[in-house]
């Protein structure tokens, strides 16, 4: 077994990493390997050759392979794994079915794949859109709020009036929005009752 092959089968199946020597390692992690237990390097000195804990947390992390955020479409407010293993953009999430492996959506697109190794559980991945990235709405309350004029010195342009037209618009839509969410959601639980 080569170095590689070795890291991704310790990536895919060590939940968390052993401590201690290797000769101090459970058995389950020497069987069938014991030709390139020398390879395994808790700390200390390493070489090209090792594998170490930061090479065992990259492989995992390249296995998961988790979507950047940067790639997320406009509409998507949460990004999740399902049981499958793939990566979904979603829209509003509802509950988690378990028997299907997956989340209820308003919408959804999938994201790309990855591996569910040891440890990683795909329902602690749901995940909210972090705040630091673009939303259409921010952005124009943004962009009205650099425009806005102060009264005493400026007269407010069309251009402010359509912007505070469509911010007004884009509350309402959102007020409208969250009550048929909450409706989905209702909906799929009910679903969920009967199914059951």
């Amino acid at each position: 077994m080569t170095r590689d092959e070795l890291l991704t089968k310790l990536a895919m199946q060590l939940a968390e990493w052993p401590v201690g020597t290797a000769l101090d390692w459970p058995d389950y992690v020497a069987e069938g390997w014991l030709q390139v237990r020398s390879m395994l390097v808790p700390s200390g000195d390493e070489t090209d050759a090792c594998i170490t804990k930061q090479n065992w947390l990259a492989e995992r992390k390249r296995l998961i392979n988790k979507p950047s955020w940067k790639d997320a479409p406009e509409w998507a407010t949460h990004l999740m794994q399902a049981s499958c293993s793939y990566w979904y953009w979603v829209a509003n999430p509802g509950e988690r079915f378990e028997r299907v492996g997956t989340w209820g959506a308003d919408r959804s697109a999938r994201a790309g794949k990855g591996a569910i190794p040891a440890g990683h559980d795909w329902r602690q991945t749901l995940e909210r859109r972090p705040d630091n990235q673009p939303d259409a709405k921010r952005d124009c309350e943004q962009r009205l709020a650099g425009a806005r004029l102060s009264d005493d010195l400026r007269h407010v342009t069309p251009a402010d009036l359509v912007n505070r037209q469509l911010l007004q618009r884009c509350e309402e839509l959102e007020e409208a929005n969250a009550a048929l969410v909450d409706e989905n959601l209702q909906l799929r639980r009910l679903m969920g009752n009967y199914a059951a």
